[in-house]
Protein backbone atom coordinates (compact mmCIF):
# COMPACT_ATOMS: atom_id res chain seq x y z
CA UNK A 1 0.00 0.00 0.00
CA UNK A 2 1.19 3.79 -0.69
CA UNK A 3 0.24 6.53 0.16
CA UNK A 4 0.40 9.44 -2.40
CA UNK A 5 0.67 13.22 -1.37
CA UNK A 6 0.72 16.06 -4.28
CA UNK A 7 2.65 19.03 -3.22
CA UNK A 8 1.68 22.45 -4.93
CA UNK A 9 4.50 21.73 -7.07
CA UNK A 10 2.72 18.18 -8.63
CA UNK A 11 6.04 16.09 -7.31
CA UNK A 12 4.62 13.16 -5.72
CA UNK A 13 5.27 12.06 -2.53
CA UNK A 14 5.30 8.32 -2.03
CA UNK A 15 5.08 6.79 1.37
CA UNK A 16 4.71 3.03 2.80
CA UNK A 17 2.75 1.79 4.97
CA UNK A 18 5.15 -0.31 6.10
CA UNK A 19 7.37 2.81 6.75
CA UNK A 20 5.12 4.98 8.60
CA UNK A 21 2.43 2.60 11.08
CA UNK A 22 4.36 -0.46 10.19
CA UNK A 23 4.38 -3.80 8.67
CA UNK A 24 1.08 -5.49 8.81
CA UNK A 25 -0.89 -2.99 10.22
CA UNK A 26 -4.93 -3.35 10.28
CA UNK A 27 -6.54 -1.62 7.43
CA UNK A 28 -8.59 0.73 10.08
CA UNK A 29 -5.03 1.94 11.12
CA UNK A 30 -3.74 2.61 7.88
CA UNK A 31 -6.83 4.08 6.50
CA UNK A 32 -7.15 6.62 9.57
CA UNK A 33 -3.21 6.92 9.38
CA UNK A 34 -4.17 8.35 5.77
CA UNK A 35 -6.33 10.58 7.06
CA UNK A 36 -4.72 12.25 9.92
CA UNK A 37 -1.36 13.02 7.66
CA UNK A 38 -4.23 14.04 3.96
CA UNK A 39 -2.54 11.63 2.22
CA UNK A 40 -4.44 10.17 -0.85
CA UNK A 41 -4.46 5.90 -0.55
CA UNK A 42 -3.70 3.93 -2.93
CA UNK A 43 -3.82 0.14 -2.80
CA UNK A 44 -4.93 -2.87 -4.11
CA UNK A 45 -6.71 -4.18 -0.94
CA UNK A 46 -10.02 -2.66 -2.58
CA UNK A 47 -12.95 -4.22 -1.37
CA UNK A 48 -11.99 -3.37 2.62
CA UNK A 49 -10.62 0.01 1.82
CA UNK A 50 -13.64 0.94 0.01
CA UNK A 51 -15.43 -0.01 2.79
CA UNK A 52 -13.46 2.03 4.95
CA UNK A 53 -13.94 5.47 2.41
CA UNK A 54 -17.75 4.50 2.16
CA UNK A 55 -18.05 5.15 5.75
CA UNK A 56 -15.59 7.62 6.28
CA UNK A 57 -16.14 10.12 3.27
CA UNK A 58 -14.26 13.02 4.77
CA UNK A 59 -10.96 11.36 3.09
CA UNK A 60 -7.98 12.99 1.08
CA UNK A 61 -8.73 10.19 -1.62
CA UNK A 62 -8.43 6.74 -2.59
CA UNK A 63 -7.06 5.07 -5.54
CA UNK A 64 -7.98 1.14 -5.87
CA UNK A 65 -5.75 -0.87 -8.42
CA UNK A 66 -7.46 -4.25 -9.14
CA UNK A 67 -5.59 -7.05 -10.00
CA UNK A 68 -6.87 -10.42 -11.60
CA UNK A 69 -3.70 -12.32 -12.28
CA UNK A 70 -4.34 -11.29 -15.87
CA UNK A 71 -1.89 -10.25 -18.59
CA UNK A 72 -4.16 -6.66 -18.02
CA UNK A 73 -2.91 -5.85 -14.20
CA UNK A 74 -1.33 -3.20 -14.07
CA UNK A 75 2.53 -2.68 -13.43
CA UNK A 76 4.58 -0.50 -12.13
CA UNK A 77 4.66 2.02 -15.57
CA UNK A 78 1.07 1.79 -15.60
CA UNK A 79 0.29 2.82 -12.13
CA UNK A 80 2.69 6.12 -12.31
CA UNK A 81 1.13 6.55 -15.84
CA UNK A 82 -2.28 6.32 -14.32
CA UNK A 83 -2.15 8.72 -11.09
CA UNK A 84 -0.85 11.08 -13.72
CA UNK A 85 -3.54 11.05 -16.15
CA UNK A 86 -5.59 11.34 -12.70
CA UNK A 87 -4.04 14.82 -11.73
CA UNK A 88 -4.34 15.66 -14.84
CA UNK A 89 -8.31 15.37 -14.62
CA UNK A 90 -8.63 16.02 -11.52
CA UNK A 91 -6.36 19.40 -11.09
CA UNK A 92 -8.34 20.58 -7.94
CA UNK A 93 -7.51 17.04 -6.26
CA UNK A 94 -9.15 14.24 -5.44
CA UNK A 95 -10.67 14.62 -2.13
CA UNK A 96 -13.71 12.32 -0.39
CA UNK A 97 -12.76 10.47 -4.05
CA UNK A 98 -12.47 6.85 -4.56
CA UNK A 99 -11.24 6.39 -8.17
CA UNK A 100 -10.14 3.11 -9.49
CA UNK A 101 -7.03 3.92 -11.52
CA UNK A 102 -6.67 0.79 -13.76
CA UNK A 103 -9.61 3.24 -15.54
CA UNK A 104 -7.18 5.99 -15.91
CA UNK A 105 -4.49 4.03 -18.57
CA UNK A 106 -5.16 6.46 -21.35
CA UNK A 107 -1.73 7.45 -23.54
CA UNK A 108 -1.35 10.25 -25.81
CA UNK A 109 -5.62 10.43 -25.98
CA UNK A 110 -7.43 12.45 -23.71
CA UNK A 111 -10.25 10.74 -21.28
CA UNK A 112 -12.74 11.35 -23.60
CA UNK A 113 -11.18 9.40 -26.51
CA UNK A 114 -10.33 6.93 -24.08
CA UNK A 115 -12.75 3.38 -24.15
CA UNK A 116 -12.84 3.89 -20.57
CA UNK A 117 -14.30 6.43 -18.89
CA UNK A 118 -12.49 8.38 -15.96
CA UNK A 119 -15.56 9.03 -14.34
CA UNK A 120 -16.25 6.00 -12.54
CA UNK A 121 -14.80 5.31 -8.83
Amino acid sequence: MSYIQVTHFSILDVTRTQDTVGLGADDPDVFAYARKEDRVLMTFNCRDFRVLADAEPDHPGLLLVYQNKAHSDMRTAGIVSAVGNIWQTYANGVRGMILTLNDFQWQNTSPEQSRISPARG
